[in-house]
């Protein structure tokens, strides 16, 4: 069961912006901090967090509010734009599956991919799940990964933003993705950045490859809605496309940082997923995904490169949301 997970490219401005072309997360290394985030001398510790935060979830369930789960590189909890955000768990801002034990992004990455959740649903929870460790193999991050979501579907969180993956199936992780269906979790996964088609066996992408109806899978396009080079495409297997280019959101340390990849074009439809949720809890991952998919933009450039050639239109699907369960609300209202 052994895989190599890959966290996805970033992009470094200077005078020019380019595309790093090497994969986004390697067994035993990340060069990932931006130039725009100033590193510290050191890192603060979990005991410097504020322990009377009214985050802390219910015992039973954290599904009573909007809960996204972030699997990722931990998050910055010292950042004050993100840190009323996140659940408390075991006094802490989140829970760290890999071997160094504390939630506390060292990478930038998960903070990155939540505040871009944050941009689009400002109002969103986000549940802290650590999994990578730069000193961990490819092997060890799996299976960190499949703890963090395991822990995730057991707190009944309301969607997990799951920028990870890999070229290899896991059995124990399609377990737990169907468990995820059959409980009413929606998974965003990121579709990966190997420039690859993932419709072929070759080249599958897991989880984006299982293709569940409970999966929203998410590649990336620029400004002018062409797929950004490095992303995997799929006419079969990638339901839309969102924006993934030089996308700018929190850096480590209050600091700003561009980054590029699909885990950045995931977040985006994270976000509105919550948004959406948020206006009806009733709604589905099926009906979620549909309305997502259905109020999106045909592009042409995006034409056999996802299941319709669709990029996220936020604000489309928004205005689609509100008015549709508001002819419901009225509809509910004249009956009664």
């Amino acid at each position: 069961m052994i895989r190599n997970l890959f966290f996805l490219f970033f992009i470094v401005f200077f005078y020019f912006t380019f595309t790093d072309k090497k994969k986004d997360v390697k067994q035993n290394n990340i060069n990932s901090l931006p130039l725009e985030t100033k590193v510290p001398v050191a890192v603060k510790e979990a005991s410097s967090v504020d322990d009377n935060n009214e985050n802390k979830p219910n015992d039973k369930s954290i599904r009573k509010d909007i809960v996204v789960a972030v699997i990722d590189t931990g998050v910055d909890y010292n950042n004050p734009k993100i840190k009323n955000n996140l659940v408390k768990i075991n006094n802490q801002y989140g829970l760290d599956f890999s071997k160094s034990k504390n939630p506390m992004d060292l990478h930038g990455h998960g903070t990155h991919v939540a505040g871009i959740i944050k941009q689009v649903f400002p109002e969103v929870k986000i549940l802290n799940l650590k999994y990578y460790d730069a000193m961990a193999s490819g092997s060890e991050n799996l299976d960190s990964s499949i703890k963090a979501l395991k822990f995730a579907i057991d707190k009944n969180v309301a969607i997990i933003n799951y920028s990870g993956g890999g070229p290899e199936s896991s059995m124990e992780e399609l377990r737990l993705l169907r468990l995820a269906e059959k409980k009413g979790i929606l998974i965003v996964s990121a579709a990966g950045n190997e420039r690859a088609d993932i419709d072929r066996p070759e080249h599958h992408y897991y989880p984006a490859s299982y293709q569940m109806k409970n999966i929203i899978s998410v590649c990336g396009h620029d400004e002018d809605y062409n797929l950004v080079p490095s992303s995997n495409y799929g006419e079969e297997s990638v339901d839309i496309c969102a924006s993934g280019l030089s996308v700018k959101s929190l850096g480590l340390y209050n600091g700003i940082s561009r980054m590029t990849g699909t885990s950045q074009a995931t977040a985006f439809v994270s976000g509105l997923a919550a948004k959406i949720l948020s206006e009806n809890k009733k709604s589905s991952p099926s009906d979620i995904k549909k309305i997502i998919v259905e109020n999106g933009d045909k592009v042409e450039s995006l034409k056999f490169k996802n299941k319709k050639g669709i990029a996220l239109n936020i604000e489309k699907t928004l205005n689609r949301v509100k008015q549709k369960y508001r002819q419901i609300s009225n509809e509910t209202k004249q009956h009664q």
